[in-house]
């Protein structure tokens, strides 16, 4: 009998897996193709958003506007009860690239708020800030190591933020030929995490 019940998923398991991979293309080649950041914000979906941690579905989720922390948590099936911490506000408006990681605790459940991992915009073709990038995000950039990555914050911390993209130019161990490789995935506009 179990036989039977596998053959029965594994074609839905495997139509799943097709859609996810067309998803993911076509999300690359849209990516890969456009050619500056005010085109890559322009094509992006409203409102990507992921969920982790103790929900019952965590998980990315796309929306055509940008929904409160209570929506979200809806949608990955936690309904949130009253007095959870998301800075005071669980009516607070989400934006692209919002990660909530949720935790359940004896008073109820706690909603930490953050920016996505670095591969994650990479994939899903949100820019890198570079005035709140982490050593992480900028060392998943194409031939950005971690020791280049290191030199881009100590530039920022030392001399300030970055007024535009090609102010990283003036970092040790980026050229012209490294920027141009790397400039499609970068932005200077103030992020909003919230």
């Amino acid at each position: 009998m179990q036989n039977d019940e596998r053959k029965i998923t594994y074609p839905h398991q495997i139509m799943a897996l097709i859609i996810l991979t067309v998803f993911l293309a076509l999300n690359c080649y849209r990516f890969c193709f456009s050619f500056n950041n005010e085109t890559q914000i322009e094509n992006l979906s409203p409102c990507l958003l992921e969920v982790k941690g103790e929900v019952p579905h965590p998980g990315l989720y796309y929306y055509d506007y940008c929904p409160t922390a209570n929506e979200l948590l809806n949608a990955s099936g936690q309904s949130p009860d009253g007095n959870f911490p998301i800075n005071q506000n669980s009516m607070v408006v989400l934006s692209t690239g919002t990660s909530l990681w949720v935790q359940k605790t004896r008073k109820g459940i706690r909603v930490a708020r953050f920016s996505l991992e670095g591969k994650k915009k990479m994939l899903l073709g949100i820019p890198i800030n570079l005035n709140t990038a982490t050593s992480g995000d900028l060392s998943s950039l194409p031939g950005i190591g971690p020791h280049i990555a290191d030199e881009v914050i100590l530039f920022r911390e030392t001399l300030g933020t970055f007024s535009k993209i090609e102010d990283l130019k003036a970092v040790n161990g980026i050229g012209e030929k490294r920027f141009k490789k790397i400039e499609k995935y970068l932005t200077v506009k103030p992020e909003t995490i919230g």
